[in-house]
């Protein structure tokens, strides 16, 4: 299932106390993490869409050139948005597959 020196969500324990400590992964928590993600994935992408509508229709001749500045940055900010997004849903499904894997 891993590779050795890999470790799973469900494999992390902690030791206080000699009291041994597992994660609580469950599917509640799991599925919520999904749908935040898939939230900020919507979110970004509409905000993607709107910075593309403001640069598209842009005036075509600009004698100011920081009329592009803020769609541009905005949109930079939403790529960034996007990809933590699916990086946290990424590390959910990771998350959920270890689950089915232990008590499937």
């Amino acid at each position: 299932m891993f590779n050795r020196g890999q470790v799973s969500t469900a494999e992390v324990v902690t030791e206080i106390d000699g009291i041994v400590k597992r994660p609580i992964v469950t599917m509640n928590t799991t599925f919520s993490v999904f749908t935040t993600a898939l939230g900020g994935i919507q979110r970004n992408l509409r905000g993607l869409a709107d910075d593309a509508h403001q640069i598209a229709t842009a005036p075509v001749e600009r004698t100011d050139p920081l009329e592009l500045v803020e769609p541009l940055v905005s949109a930079l900010e939403h790529q960034r948005g996007l990809e933590a997004s699916a990086y946290a849903m990424r590390r959910a499904d990771d998350a959920l597959g270890t689950l089915l894997d232990t008590f499937a």
